[in-house]
């Protein structure tokens, strides 16, 4: 920590001690008007950014093992950088990694609780096809995981979000706010929330939520998610230019960002009538999903987190641009 006039700047550095590795840094600056409050800033912000910094180090860690020499939480975080990349491949080796887990140790909240993230997300992209199977089997690996370890808040994240795709939302922000009482600086159960809010038309509490997110952890790796859900929410509150900024803005971070979140920029670029950028937008759209009609899009609207007032005026914008059915 340094100290200039009445300014501070605090650098932080996560260090990994088996290797001497570089893991993470931040630089803070602030002016120190009460130190209790730059305090608790510092941590809030440090807390926040570490959750995934960590996550990304044990997986690498994980990834560079021998395939011979892996035991269940090993299994896990391999298990877990197939999920992060969202394809329906990658989603089936994550559901193959998490029950071999499962085998090593029955009662292993990682890969009960990856279980539960993997087939919830798994129906959320249509990537199965029968929705009701796979959502029941997430809330019982869901519940399994927070019956074995009721303090974990990646438990009540996972069983959270699988409450939410089954559309029992009071369940699901009853979970989610238990995994924030167990963890305040969780930017992803911030997130869910922030989905879950979105999901019933409570756009200004879903974009403070994502927000929050945001903040939390601003290198994340699913800052392209973060973004076009603010940018769903501004659809909904029909500030089409704020929709348009963050749709584009999730499209630009390197993370994967999924159909949906392209389907958001043509939707505002067919409302406010840029017809050659939402042409463009459309093809972009189409080349990743290109049987995508409207009518698939209403049959989905559950799994796509898509409340009914919302759902009129998204579609309305995307048949502006030129999207069939």
């Amino acid at each position: 920590m340094r100290k200039a006039g009445n300014n501070v700047r605090i650098t932080a550095q996560l260090i990994d001690g088996t290797t001497g590795n570089h893991v993470w840094a931040e630089r803070y600056d602030q002016e120190l008007v009460d130190i209790f409050d730059l305090q608790d800033m510092i941590v809030e912000k440090i807390v926040g950014a570490l959750e995934p910094a960590l996550s990304k180090s044990e997986i690498q860690r994980a990834r560079q093992k021998r395939p011979d020499n892996l035991d269940a939480w090993d299994l896990c975080q391999r298990a877990w950088w197939h999920r992060n990349r969202n394809t329906p491949d990658d989603l089936d080796a994550a559901e193959r990694l998490f029950t071999q887990a499962l085998g090593v140790d029955p009662e292993f909240v990682s890969a009960l609780a990856g279980l539960c993230a993997v087939l919830a997300y798994k129906v959320i992209i249509g990537a199965v096809q029968d929705d009701a199977t796979p959502v029941r089997q997430a809330i019982d690996y869901g519940r399994k995981a927070v019956e074995i370890d009721g303090e974990d808040p990646h438990a009540h994240l996972a069983l959270g979000r699988a409450y939410a795709v089954a559309e029992d939302f009071d369940r699901a922000i009853r979970s989610l706010q238990t995994a924030l009482a167990r963890n305040p600086h969780y930017a992803a159960a911030h997130y869910v929330l922030g989905n879950v809010h979105i999901t019933r038309g409570q756009f200004e509490e879903g974009i403070d939520a994502v927000r929050k997110a945001i903040e939390l952890s601003p290198q994340d790796s699913w800052m392209g998610g973060f973004y076009a859900r603010l940018a769903q929410a501004h659809l909904g509150l029909r500030d089409y230019e704020n929709a348009r900024k963050y749709a584009e803005e999730a499209l630009a971070c390197a993370g994967p960002v999924n159909w949906w979140g392209r389907s958001y920029l043509v939707s505002a670029l067919g409302h406010l009538g840029r017809a050659d950028e939402a042409k463009r937008a459309l093809d972009d759209l189409l080349g990743v999903k290109p049987e995508l009609t409207a009518e698939w899009i209403r049959a989905q609207r559950t799994n796509l987190s898509m409340g009914r007032d919302f759902l009129d005026d998204y579609l309305d914008g995307l048949r502006k641009a030129g999207l069939p059915g």
